[in-house]
């Protein structure tokens, strides 16, 4: 096998294999249908029927050979997609630096053009000179296609260190596919500049991209020639590479990859009201387990067309020992209201034309049956906040169960508590100080005897202030001590992830900087915080927790999707509880977690039937009775101390309920 040339040596080299396969097994494979936004100009003709993406896959080109064209980036000229990028093939002249070419109609199909920059070493740069991530720019006032590249190397007089030079290089052409003339390389407006990213905004305005080592993440306009760079927008001081932005419903979204070499990490994103800022704080575009799903950012592509528009988050799948076969990870992108989301790498298909994208079906689960004897035939306890005292999406469960196994007993005892929290903190706004878990759970677990708990905490625990790791490590204490004591009451134990904090309906969200914050003047972000409790959680190990179920994704999703037809969409008043569709919601993504496929994809529509169903009025009334006083019998301390001495009336009660039930479902 051939030794890679030197001139695709693009940093020190892990023995990693950046394969998505290998992530692809992860908590979050049961998505609520897929909500589609993808970057660039306009949609090109459609040419038929919509076509087939696979990511992570070998991507032949017409002559069936793999697409050579890493680090790249699209242009729309006409009505043709180009796409260049890094050409890494096998034997290559080792002097030479090549970016290659292809077109396509559709984003799928791709015609290879040429190799339009064969470059020997420019300006006596030395034999290990480096050349990477071409993007190419049309000036339709000069007529010229403009290339940027990121151009490295040692210092001169130095022999050592790939990664001195720092500099865009620039070349031009009449032609998207014609060759290239180079002209010069610079650091723009001065700065280091290492891997870099274009980005065209809406009214035509071209910026750059780039990494800048010692500061972060900078953008900058193009001169009016495009050949070089006029004035820097922003600044975000962070260090990230694989620089990409979009524009989106009013909103920019920039995403960034940590600095890892080859290796995979997770990648994140943040949303502004302008180029120039303010940004939000950097959040996980994937499960960050999955490292991105081993690929690293390159370009986010928007694709208008006369139906939809979809966002293409464009990953390079870096191979660095034979990177002629590094793949692309190619996704529409889960985007609107300040969120993103990269689903779970599945084929789908795109028609330009209309602009719309469809994911293929995830396939089917193993057999969950082991996993749903955690709730048949034993006696369950709920354990939560507020949101667990309201209980609809108890109901719903346990509603589904009994249509789906009539002929089973389904014991479930929720005794959510308004305001409480496993933290143990309270906000000095609120009324009184709010219950602890800790209070009641050893009473909770004699007097229930449950075979299983289940506890949804998160939402009171930080209070509605900006993290802190104070406030952090008391939420992890408070959970692994919940963990500890259902252990050792011989119970198994499920952690549902918090519902998302949703800033829209609240009426006075604070910023970071705000004196104090509170649940009635909540921080705007407070969903930062509730993210990092959920990625907290995820990671429980099986000793600690039998099944963490990730509401907090699925509902931010089904957010995302909502909004991208009704902006100004929320599950409730407040932001914080919510609404009878979002317990629905809630129930559906506890049901999949176990293996049971319930519901559809019009959640309001299920709601509507669901609740025109006598059987559920049923169910919903035992579940609130047997709730309200197994909560009393149990004992806690609110605004006062409440303690029922005997709960025989209640279940009483819950048996002649029961037998209505059985009558209905049987």
């Amino acid at each position: 096998m051939p030794q890679v040339p030197p001139a695709v040596a693009r940093r020190p080299a892990s023995l990693l294999d950046r394969s998505v396969v290998a992530n692809r097994k992860i908590a979050l494979s049961r998505r609520i249908g897929q909500a589609a936004a993808t970057l660039l100009l306009a949609a090109a003709p459609s040419i038929g029927a919509s076509l087939t993406i696979a990511p992570g896959e070998v991507w032949p080109d017409n002559r069936g050979q793999h697409i050579q064209a890493h680090g790249g980036g699209i242009l729309r000229y006409r009505d043709t997609y180009y796409w260049f990028g890094e050409e890494r093939a096998q034997g290559l002249d080792r002097s030479k630096r090549y970016v290659s070419c292809y077109s396509s109609p559709d984003l799928v199909n791709w015609t290879f053009r040429n190799d339009v920059l064969k470059l020997s070493d420019p300006e006596n740069f030395g034999p290990s000179w480096i050349l990477e991530r071409p993007k190419v720019f049309y000036n339709s006032r000069t007529g010229k296609f403009v290339m940027y590249m990121h151009i490295d190397g040692p210092l001169p007089g130095e022999t050592g260190g790939s990664y001195k030079l720092a500099r865009v290089g620039v070349a031009t052409s009449d032609t998207p596919d014609g060759d290239y003339t180079y002209l010069r390389s610079f650091r723009p407006l001065g700065h280091e500049s290492r891997d870099i990213g274009q980005f065209v905004d809406d009214d035509g305005t071209p910026y750059l991209i780039f990494e800048d080592r010692p500061y972060g993440f900078r953008i900058a306009t193009l001169s009016s020639d495009y050949l070089s760079v006029d004035r820097e927008v922003c600044l975000i001081p962070l260090h990230l590479e694989g620089g990409a932005v979009v524009h989106y419903q009013g909103l920019y979204y920039a995403i960034g990859s940590a600095l890892t070499g080859w290796s995979p990490n997770p990648n994140k994103y943040a949303t502004a009201p302008s180029l120039a800022g303010p940004w939000s704080e950097f959040r996980d575009i994937a499960p960050p387990e999955t490292k991105t799903y081993g690929a690293q950012s390159t370009m986010m592509l928007k694709v208008v067309g006369d139906q939809a528009t979809t966002v293409i988050f464009m990953g390079d799948i870096w191979k660095p020992r034979t990177q002629w076969d590094s793949r692309y990870l190619w996704m529409p992108l889960e985007i609107g209201g300040g969120k993103l989301w990269l689903p779970e790498p599945r084929p789908w298909t795109l028609d330009v034309k209309s602009g719309r994208a469809v994911i293929a079906a995830a396939p089917a689960e193993p057999d969950r049956a082991p996993v749903e004897r955690l709730l048949m035939n034993r006696r369950v306890l709920w354990l939560g906040d507020s949101i667990t005292q309201d209980g609809k999406y108890i109901s719903f469960v346990e509603y589904y169960l009994d249509k789906r196994f009539p002929a089973e007993n389904f014991d479930f005892v929720g005794i959510g508590l308004s305001s409480e929290t496993v933290s143990g903190l309270s906000e000095k706004s609120h009324p009184f100080p709010r219950p602890c878990l800790s209070e009641r759970l050893a009473r909770a677990l004699d007097s229930v005897k449950p075979a299983t708990v289940i506890a949804c905490y998160g939402m009171n625990d930080g209070i509605y202030h900006p993290q802190s790791p104070e406030r952090l490590r008391a939420f992890q204490d408070g959970i692994e001590r919940l963990s500890a004591a259902v252990q050792s009451a011989k119970a198994q134990f499920i952690l549902l992830t918090p519902p998302p904090f949703d800033p829209l309906p609240v009426r006075t969200p604070l910023p970071a900087g705000a004196p104090d914050f509170g649940y009635q003047t909540p921080f705007a972000d407070y969903d930062s915080v509730l993210d990092e409790y959920s990625r907290w959680e995820r990671t429980l190990p099986a000793n600690q927790v039998r099944l963490v179920v990730d509401l907090h994704t699925a509902l931010n999703q089904y957010l995302v999707r909502q909004r991208v037809a009704q902006p100004k969409f929320s599950f409730g008043a407040d932001g914080i509880h919510p609404s009878a569709a979002g317990h629905l919601l809630m129930a559906q993504t506890i049901l999949r977690s176990f293996g049971i496929e319930v519901g559809g994809n019009d959640v309001d529509a299920e709601l509507v039937r669901i609740q025109a169903d006598p059987l559920f009025a049923l169910v919903r009334e035992r579940r609130e009775k047997r709730s309200a006083g197994w909560l009393a019998f149990v004992g806690y301390t609110r605004e006062k101390t409440v303690k029922l001495d005997s709960v025989a009336d209640t279940e009483k009660a819950a048996a002649e309920a029961l037998s209505k039930i059985d009558a209905l479902r049987r």
